[in-house]
């Protein structure tokens, strides 16, 4: 590869992300809002009793627990996610297509594929996909009346980009991974990384089987 080309490709590897600035990133980036995240519930349900439910609860798809502590009342849970723009919102990208293709859109957290034309007219294609796995701390605490259950997200978010030329022969890729949760947001400011927020939908749907006693 010419230095010419690798550097074209460095210069398009974070605008692929969705990240930088510069002829190669999209026109515009739209940040995302905070969501609103509900982590906690109350249950009138004795801990040792919930306890042991939600292990049993919490070990169905889509779910697996990974590990639990008995003596604190932990369970950790493990989710691998389809499709990452249910759980994490990173905005928005909007990008020109090369040779006025119009504008290509996508959740920046998602997968896409798109194609642009470096500074020296040459045409390439870039698919990114978008891969999330979520883990989830659940915690058990006793209350003067039930238990009080706090659930902790993170996740970490894997982008995979490949580059082909215009006759579709691969010609570089490259990963990156963030790291972000319910209540650690990514939001460097950087100018390199992109906002995101989790949008609560795990937390609630753990929380859905928490309060789901038989």
């Amino acid at each position: 590869m010419t230095r010419t080309r690798r550097a074209a490709i460095a210069g398009v590897w974070a605008a692929a992300v969705g990240l930088g600035a510069g002829a190669a990133f999209a026109d515009r980036y739209e940040e995302p809002k905070p969501h609103a995240v509900e982590t906690a519930a109350a249950v009138d349900e004795a801990p040792g009793a919930l306890y042991e439910r939600l292990g049993a609860a919490f070990g169905r798809e889509p779910y697996t627990v990974v590990d639990r502590d008995d003596a604190k009342r932990t369970v950790t849970v493990r989710i691998d996610v389809e499709d990452p723009t249910r759980y994490i919102d990173c905005g928005t990208s909007y990008r020109s297509a090369a040779a006025g293709g119009g504008e290509t859109v996508y959740p920046t957290a998602g997968s896409a594929q798109y194609t642009f034309t470096d500074s020296n007219g040459q045409t390439f294609t870039a698919t990114r996909v978008s891969e999330l796995e979520g883990r989830a701390l659940v915690s058990v605490e006793p209350q003067a009346q039930g238990s009080q259950v706090d659930v902790i997200v993170l996740y970490a978010w894997t982008l995979l980009i490949e580059y082909t030329d215009r006759r579709s022969v691969p010609i570089d890729s490259k990963g990156v991974r963030f790291h972000l949760g319910s209540r650690q947001p990514l939001d460097e400011r950087d100018g390199q990384t992109p906002v995101c927020y989790a949008t609560g939908r795990l937390e609630s749907e753990l929380l859905a089987r928490v309060r789901a006693r038989p």
